[in-house]
C-alpha cells in the first residue's frame, strides 16, 4: 500500500496535479480517473501489458507513464472532450491516450493550429462578403 501511495504522489507531482485542478475549475473527475489509471498501471506486477491492442513490456509502459507531465494530461483531456465517437471501455482509451501522449502531442497541436489558420484564411480572404467563389478560382 505504501508503494501505491508513493507512486500516486510522484505521479501527481510530475503532472502538477494542483495546478491542473485549478485549470479545470474544480472539474477534476477526469483528472482523478487518469491519475488512478496511471497509478494502477505503474504498480502492476504483470510482465506484459496490453496498450493500444498490443502486448508491451510492462517496464517500458511504466517508464513512459512516469515521464508524463501536465501538458500531456491536458492534451489527453482535450482529446477526450473533442471525442465524438462512442466509447465502450474508458480505461483502455485513457491508458492508450496517456501512453501515446508524448509521441502524438506535437503533431496534434500543429495540425490544430494549421486548421484554425486555414479556416481564418478561407473566412477572411478567399470568400469576401458578397462574393461566391468560382469553381476554378485559385485558393492559395
Amino acid at each position: 500500500m505504501d508503494k501505491i501511495l508513493a507512486y500516486r504522489q510522484l505521479i501527481k507531482q510530475n503532472i502538477e496535479y494542483d495546478i491542473l485542478c485549478q485549470k479545470l475549475n474544480g472539474n477534476i473527475g477526469i483528472l482523478n480517473e487518469i491519475v488512478d489509471i496511471i497509478t494502477e498501471t505503474v504498480c502492476t506486477t504483470r510482465e506484459y501489458l496490453t496498450v493500444a491492442s498490443e502486448e508491451r513490456n510492462a517496464e517500458t509502459v511504466k517508464s513512459k507513464l512516469l515521464k508524463l507531465n501536465s501538458e500531456h494530461i491536458e492534451y489527453v483531456i482535450d482529446c477526450m472532450k473533442n471525442n465524438t465517437t462512442d466509447v465502450h471501455d474508458t480505461r483502455k482509451i485513457f491508458t492508450c491516450g496517456v501512453f501515446n501522449a508524448p509521441s502524438t502531442i506535437d503533431s496534434y497541436y500543429t495540425l490544430k493550429v494549421k486548421s484554425r489558420y486555414v479556416t481564418e484564411v478561407i473566412k477572411n480572404y478567399i470568400q469576401p462578403k458578397n462574393h461566391a467563389p468560382r469553381l476554378c478560382e485559385r485558393v492559395f
